[in-house]
């Protein structure tokens, strides 16, 4: 008789996750695989509450006020303390600079109605929110659920830049509707406008941003000067002049297109296909400025700014 391993198991550490998910969505594990699974895609998942963690809590826990925490799997709110460890974790795995964790508090767990802190093991230069001999992990049902999310994601639909609608939530979220469809809110950074190196967006998502909050929704380029040339035969020939504006012009231009590029990626990865023509940015030539194409809608929150 044999046995599926993964039936044996409820609970699943985050490298056990990453083999579970490669495994059964069919995913390559070769390091020459630029789409393999990897932990920091399982903590991404999770800092944008895509799929919910769990605490394995050892016996003999006790919590930040010395009492006893009853062992087993506790759920785990990306919160607080929680939240910093998960994103520093996720950044090492990712490559990223992350600052450490020295004198973090403890993250707090949940069992049905009793919510305990976790007493923060406190080591010098890496402390962790999680309390001595605790182990993050996501139950296998959770993923099980996430992988049918996928598989019915993975469903085509046909769409058009005028059934998409973008609002900006804060400085650094937005979220995505197609039709009547709300996809879940997303950050600059899952949709690739990370500037890593210096652990902020890049200025593509800054012209962005720029380009939802004005009214109207356009954003005008710089204006350009002519100047009069004399030519050898005496006759004059107006020419544009190259100052400070045609270096903005260009570098405006090459931020859109990279907006274009990302919002079709990402609403590819979500199973909807788009026509390449138009964009969803587009340059009017007669008033220059760039503005959403005709129908395709831009905006911020009412809670935007507070």
């Amino acid at each position: 008789m044999t046995f599926d391993k993964w039936e044996l198991k409820d609970f699943l550490t985050i490298n056990h996750a990453v083999d579970y998910l490669s495994e059964k969505g069919g995913q390559s594990q070769d390091l020459m695989n630029r789409n393999r699974v990897r932990g920091a895609d399982v903590l991404r998942l999770a800092l944008d509450g895509r799929l919910p963690l769990v605490v394995d809590v050892p016996t003999g826990t006790e919590d930040s006020e010395g009492r006893s925490i009853e062992a087993g799997l506790w759920d785990l709110p990306i919160e607080q303390a929680a939240k910093q460890q998960i994103e520093y974790e996720w950044r090492l795995r990712d490559g990223s600079y992350s600052r450490n964790t020295d004198g973090i508090e403890g993250a707090w767990v949940e069992r049905g109605k009793d919510r305990r802190q976790l007493e923060p093991v406190r080591v010098f230069g890496s402390s962790s929110a999680f309390g001595r001999g605790c182990i993050l992990g996501v139950r296998k049902e959770a993923l099980d659920a996430l992988l049918s999310q996928e598989t019915a994601s993975n469903t085509v639909i046909e769409a058009e830049w005028r059934d998409v609608t973008i609002t900006f939530l804060s400085e650094y979220n937005m979220q995505m509707k197609v039709g009547e469809t709300t996809l879940m809110a997303t950050s600059y950074e899952e949709l690739g406008f990370e500037d890593r190196k210096r652990d902020r967006p890049i200025k593509a998502w800054e012209t962005f941003r720029q380009l939802a909050e004005a009214e109207p929704t356009r954003l005008e380029l710089p204006s350009r000067k002519q100047k009069t040339r004399l030519m050898k035969d005496g006759t004059t020939r107006e020419a544009w002049k190259d100052e400070t504006g045609d270096t903005e012009r260009v570098a405006i231009e090459n931020r859109i297109k990279e907006i274009n590029q990302k919002l079709r990626e990402a609403l590819d990865r979500r199973g909807y296909m788009i026509p390449n023509k138009p964009p969803p940015i587009v340059l009017n030539k007669e008033h220059g400025c760039y503005e959403p194409t005709p129908g395709f809608r831009m905006m911020v929150s009412s809670g935007y700014r507070e």
